[in-house]
C-alpha cells in the first residue's frame, strides 16, 4: 500500500446546526475524512488526523469491518489537521 491511505469520510449531515434541514438532492458529499491507516511513503500523514482530499481522487466505497472507508493516494491529500 505504497502512497496510499485508507480514510473513514465524514458523514453529511441532514440538517444545519442551525436547523435547517438539508434536501437530499442538494446534499453533496464532502471530501474530509479521518486516516484509519497508512502505507509507506505516505507525506507524515498519520492515523488520525482529518484531511481534506480532492473529491475526484476516491475509489468507490470499500467496506472494512462493517465502516464504508475509501482508499486515495496521499498525493491526492490538500490538507491535514487534527481536532
Amino acid at each position: 500500500m505504497a502512497g496510499f491511505i485508507v480514510i473513514k469520510p465524514e458523514e453529511v449531515p441532514e440538517k444545519t446546526d442551525s436547523g435547517i434541514f438539508i434536501p437530499k438532492k442538494n446534499n453533496v458529499e464532502q471530501s474530509i475524512g479521518t486516516v484509519i491507516a497508512t502505507g509507506t511513503e505516505t507525506n507524515n500523514i498519520k492515523e488520525g488526523q482529518k484531511v481534506i482530499y480532492k473529491k475526484w481522487a476516491t475509489s468507490e466505497y470499500q467496506e472494512i469491518n462493517g465502516e464504508k472507508v475509501l482508499f486515495i493516494k496521499a498525493e491526492d491529500v490538500l490538507a491535514t489537521y487534527e481536532e
